[in-house]
């Protein structure tokens, strides 16, 4: 591909947050008699905090008049005889990896419940079958899809990019640039792996009559190309070239 251009396929996905990876219940026990580790805490959140440290930490109790944070391997060990402390279980919620330009749309990360992923960049797109995703067990989230680039802005000479969807009828891409004197021509093609599927070349030849535009196929074999004059692109003006897959036997340029 020669001179300035931007590559642009058409589809949109928004953006929500996420919530917390840790659930944390009140027991129903307020004893405690035993605890794997003692610590100052200013506040409950705090010894949130604190137990959240520790791998091993199940559960805590917390006690406000003295600001004590009690933790523990298993809530079932924590008693004490002190109404002010509380003890809370340590649930760990289902909590989707940071994934790069992607958003997990999560209501409560238990196992068994779905979710669905949308894309935070409006540069890229979901590709996959469904947005939605399962949690099979707490930290583990199933997908069958990913947010892929679906815009390029600025491209270099010979640059590649991989579809983020599998092109089928409907299918469309376009791309923007602006005609220059630096630019003689361009071209793009559409590969599937190291099939040429479709070439096409855009000639900014004006300096002489054979401006054209040269469109072929490689669908079940090359086509005979096909030559237009009167190219449709003025020096400076901004042009745009839409490709779309209408039907199976069908590209619309």
């Amino acid at each position: 591909m020669w001179g300035p251009l931007a590559w642009t396929a058409m589809m949109i996905f928004v953006s929500e947050a996420v919530i917390t990876s840790h659930k944390f219940d009140l027991a129903t026990s307020q004893n405690v008699t035993q605890y794997q580790e003692m610590t100052s805490a200013s506040s409950k959140l705090m010894c949130v905090k604190e137990c959240l440290k520790h791998s091993w930490c199940d559960s805590f109790a917390y006690g406000s008049a003295r600001g004590e944070c009690f933790l523990q391997v298993e809530s079932e060990t924590l008693l004490w005889i002190d109404d002010d402390v509380k003890v809370y279980r340590v649930r760990s919620l289902c909590n989707p990896s940071d994934v790069d330009h992607t958003m997990f749309n999560v209501t409560w990360r238990q196992p068994g419940l779905e979710g669905d992923i949308r894309c935070n960049d409006d540069d890229y797109m979901y590709s996959g079958d469904s947005p939605t995703i399962h949690c099979k067990q707490p930290g583990l989230w199933i997908t069958d899809g990913t947010c892929r680039q679906r815009i390029w802005r600025n491209t270099q000479a010979s640059d590649r990019h991989p579809f983020p969807r599998t092109i089928s009828p409907g299918w469309a891409m376009c791309v923007r640039g602006v005609s220059c004197t630096a630019c003689d021509k361009f071209s793009f093609n559409l590969r599937n792996d190291s099939q040429y599927v479709v070439h096409v070349d855009v000639r900014f030849d004006f300096s002489n009559s054979k401006r054209i535009l040269y469109l072929t196929s490689n669908v079940n074999g090359w086509l005979d190309g096909t030559f237009v004059g009167n190219f449709p692109f003025d020096l400076g003006e901004p042009f745009e070239v839409e490709l779309r897959v209408s039907d199976w036997n069908t590209l619309e340029v």
